[in-house]
C-alpha cells in the first residue's frame, strides 16, 4: 500500500491513536480524532486500565487537527476535560429518515408467538445484558398484566439466561437477532420500544444508541432512561417516556400505557417536522474533510 499521499487520518477509537498520530507526523497529515464513545468512561475501563487510557489520550488528543464525537454530551465533556475547542458533532444516526411506508405497522411478532392484537407489544432490540437495562424491563414484566407483553430480540451474554428466567412467563418471548435488511420490519410490529440503559458509567449516562433512532424511523413510542441525550431527542419532543431506570418506576408507567396513549404518541412521531439522519449528519463530515484538505 503507498502511504506517500495521505492527505487526512481518521483515528475511529483510542486504541488507534498513538499509530494515528506517528503516522500523522511522518507524513505530516491531518489527523481527526473520531472516537464513537466516551472511551475512557466506558464500563469496563477501570483501575490501572482506566488510568492508562486517560493519559494517552490526554497526552496525544493535542495532535488532533479536528475532534468528531456522537453528541452534545460527549463534546462538552471532552472539551472541559481537556480544555479543547476544535470538537464537532456528528450523531451516528441511521442513514433511513422517516417515511410513510416505513410506518406502517406489522405482525411478525404476533404470528410468531400467537399474540392476540389487542394486546400491546413491547420491544427491546439489541445487545441482550445485564447492562443495558434487560433485568429491569424482565423484573417489571413479571408482574405486569398479562396484555402487556415483552418480547427481547437480540444476542448476546445474557441470552441463555433469559431463555431459561421467562420459561414460566407466558407475556414474555425472546426473538433471535435478526439482519439489519430486515429490521424495520420486525421493530413495527411491536408498540413500544426500549432504549432503557442503566447508569453503569459514565458513557452509558450520555449515550444516544442506534436503537433509539431505530424506534423513531419506525414511528414506535419508546421509553427510556432520563439521561442528558435521551430525554432531549424522546421526551422533549413527546415521542416517548423517560423514567429512572429500575423496575418499579418502569412497572407503574407499564400500567399506565393504553393504546389511546400510545396512538397519542404514534400521531406526533408522523408529524413531526423534526428530521434525523445519516443524510443532515454526512454534511458536517463532508465539510470538516474538505476544510483539512483544502487547508
Amino acid at each position: 500500500m503507498n502511504h506517500q499521499n495521505i492527505d487526512v487520518i481518521n483515528a475511529h477509537n483510542l486504541s488507534v491513536l498513538p499509530v494515528s498520530v506517528l503516522l500523522k507526523l511522518t507524513k505530516k497529515a491531518k489527523l481527526i480524532y473520531d472516537p464513537h464513545e466516551l472511551e475512557t468512561e466506558v464500563y469496563n475501563a477501570k483501575g490501572v486500565k482506566k488510568k492508562f487510557g486517560k493519559w494517552v489520550e490526554k497526552k496525544l488528543i493535542v495532535f488532533a487537527d479536528e475532534i468528531i464525537v456522537v453528541n452534545e454530551s460527549i463534546k462538552n465533556w471532552y472539551s472541559k476535560e481537556y480544555d479543547l475547542e476544535n470538537i464537532y458533532v456528528v450523531r451516528n444516526v441511521p442513514n433511513t429518515g422517516m417515511n410513510e411506508n416505513k410506518l406502517k405497522p406489522k405482525s411478525k411478532f404476533r404470528y410468531a408467538f400467537n399474540i392476540s392484537k389487542d394486546d400491546i407489544i413491547f420491544l427491546y432490540q439489541g445487545l441482550i445484558s445485564s447492562a443495558r437495562g434487560i433485568d429491569i424491563i424482565l423484573e417489571a414484566f413479571k408482574n405486569a398484566d398479562n396484555n402487556k407483553v415483552l418480547v427481547l430480540m437480540g444476542f448476546g451474554p445474557d441470552v441463555e439466561r433469559i431463555k431459561t428466567e421467562i420459561e414460566n412467563y407466558p407475556n414474555i418471548f425472546y426473538h433471535k437477532a435478526v439482519s439489519k435488511n430486515v429490521l424495520n420490519d420486525y421493530t413495527r410490529s411491536a408498540d413500544v420500544g426500549f432504549s432503557l440503559i442503566e447508569n453503569s458509567c459514565l458513557n452509558h449516562y450520555y449515550c444516544l444508541p442506534n436503537k433509539a433512532f431505530e424506534y423513531l424511523f419506525s414511528g414506535l413510542p419508546q421509553i427510556t432512561s432520563n439521561f442528558p441525550e435521551l430525554k432531549k431527542l424522546v421526551c422533549d419532543n413527546d415521542f416517548g417516556w423517560c423514567i429512572d431506570p429500575n423496575p418499579l418506576a418502569l412497572e407503574r408507567l407499564i400500567q399506565k400505557i393504553n393504546k389511546e396513549s400510545i396512538k397519542v404518541i404514534n400521531d406526533k412521531i408522523f408529524h413531526s417536522k423534526k428530521f434525523y439522519g445519516w443524510e443532515k449528519e454526512q454534511n458536517q463530515i463532508i465539510r470538516l474533510y474538505k476544510n483539512l484538505v483544502n487547508d
